[in-house]
């Protein structure tokens, strides 16, 4: 809610509905989820979230603002989740096919790895950056991280020392790291608002390729928040490979 760019963005109006509850719309065509929770901090300001999950039926843990660890662990307790996937509540088109798919990684090479991202490298549109963490995974986070600020940033803590964490890997085969999906601005809300109006169906859910093809046929729509586009993250992983 205390986005300074754009101040109660999660709650913002898509389509009908508050942009958090579009995200957990489309969570629940991920077949390998099992439920979907939101994670929020325990403030006062936070209040207008707890509301939008009373209302709509979404389970809501409310933990530590900042720290992050914390927050998700006590979100998977709440739960009894085996195992979390991170979803920012500023990616209104987390793509449910490539949790799938992440989920997949994981289930089977589970023994070899710690946890699974997709963006090391970066090759996804920003706005579609996941997370699968094991519950284990993060009882081995708090027990061994310490500093307040690697505890509220902790996913790039991660990312960015293979040599200590196991990391397994979704690589898009097509660079698609300059392509902008996430909620910041106001021009960023006017593109998802723009997308959502052309492609959303109630029953159905639009992919990252439905999405491609929109911004192939009018390309104008890439214009809306192109003033901020071009997302170039940190380097991290080098040897990092697909799966």
């Amino acid at each position: 809610m205390g986005s300074t760019r754009l101040p109660a963005k999660v709650i913002a109006d898509v389509c009908g509905q508050p942009m958090i509850c579009r995200i957990a719309e489309r969570l629940r065509y991920a077949a390998s989820l099992a439920g979907c929770i939101i994670a929020t901090s325990a403030g006062a300001d936070c209040d207008p979230i707890r509301e939008v999950a009373a209302r709509n039926g979404i389970p809501c843990y409310s933990g530590s603002e900042d720290d992050l660890i914390a927050r998700l662990l006590g979100a998977a307790r709440q739960a009894g989740a085996d195992a979390i996937v991170r979803v920012t509540a500023d990616c209104p088109f987390a793509d449910p096919h490539l949790i799938d798919q992440m989920s997949a990684i994981l289930a089977t090479r589970g023994s070899e790895i710690d946890c699974v991202l997709n963006y090391v490298p970066r090759r996804y549109p920003h706005g579609l950056d996941l997370e699968i963490y094991p519950a284990a995974f993060l009882e081995r986070l708090d027990r061994e991280i310490t500093e307040a600020h690697d505890r509220e940033w902790f996913p790039p803590y991660v990312s960015t020392r293979p040599d200590r964490f196991r990391l397994g890997a979704l690589v898009c085969p097509e660079d698609l790291s300059g392509l902008r999906w996430t909620v910041d601005y106001p021009a960023d809300l006017d593109f998802c608002r723009a997308i959502y109006q052309r492609l959303w169906q109630p029953g159905a859910v639009f992919d990252m390729q439905d999405m491609l093809v929109l911004l192939a046929r009018e390309p104008a729509l890439a214009a809306i928040n192109a003033m901020h586009a071009t997302y170039h993250a940190p380097a991290t992983a080098p040897e990092t490979r697909e799966g």
